[in-house]
């Protein structure tokens, strides 16, 4: 029975309900550290290297299981362990009655949870992390979705733009109309762009471009959305050299 103990890792314990004495077993002991010299078999004991926070919880049902016993008495809780961690514990204990039908100890067996409560607490990450991963994968559908439909506007007003500009000439008040229209059309255009390749909808466009011009572009539209309270002031390099990017990753 000793070994079979010692093999299954189990902590087994006796409690006398009258002296209020607890045998701790060498296998108990080394569950938390301890040398089988080390502890005293003492119900304070136990109390003491109980976690804070269980305590309370621990006690109230152990009290109310000796008043009014109930099969399968189990409970889970963190016991401190020599070198000040705390390892989770399940016990699980039984009366044992004298002649007159009163209880006289309790038996019980300590089982060492720690390995399988991190395992539980990695899963439960792991599920977090992919609900996260396919909250993010739904989102990047939704806009590359909204992206195409807007894409598929924009498409005819450029091109009724431009095709009023074809109707008029140059110094005509509507041509320079036409052409705003025009002109915010491409601007949505690199929008909507820009989101497919947020979304991973579309592949970036490699093109030599001027950072300095990119980044008057973009502070240009910067400016009407921070308002007047704030201001930006730009010091550019005028001889900065032509580099290889996509445009809607600088902006």
């Amino acid at each position: 029975m000793q070994l079979a103990v010692q093999s299954a890792q189990i902590g087994l314990w006796e409690w006398d309900l009258q002296t209020n004495r607890v045998f701790f077993p060498p296998e108990w002991k080394a569950q938390i550290g301890y040398a089988a010299d080390e502890l005293i078999d003492s119900f304070a004991v136990w109390e003491d290297l109980l976690h804070p926070d269980d305590r309370e919880c621990c006690l109230n049902m152990l009290y109310r299981y000796l008043h009014r016993p109930w099969p399968d008495f189990a409970l889970e809780f963190r016991l401190r362990h020599k070198n000040g961690s705390y390892r989770w514990i399940r016990s699980q204990a039984a009366l044992i009655y004298d002649q007159h039908g009163r209880p006289t100890h309790m038996l019980g067996a300590h089982f060492d949870l720690t390995e399988r409560k991190q395992m539980e607490e990695e899963q439960q990450q792991l599920a977090e992390q992919l609900f996260q991963s396919q909250k993010l994968e739904a989102i990047g559908a939704l806009t590359s979705g909204i992206a195409h439909d807007l894409n598929n506007l924009l498409v005819p007003i450029i091109g009724f733009a431009e095709m009023g500009m074809l109707k008029v000439t140059p110094d005509n008040l509507l041509y320079s109309d036409f052409d705003q229209i025009r002109a915010a059309g491409i601007r949505a255009t690199a929008l909507t762009r820009r989101i497919l390749t947020f979304s991973r909808q579309q592949r970036m466009e490699m093109k030599p471009i001027h950072i300095s011009r990119v980044i008057s572009d973009s502070v240009a539209i910067l400016r009407r959305i921070i308002g007047e309270r704030i201001d930006i002031q730009l010091q550019l390099a005028s001889d900065l050299p032509v580099v290889q990017a996509d445009v809607s990753q600088i902006e």
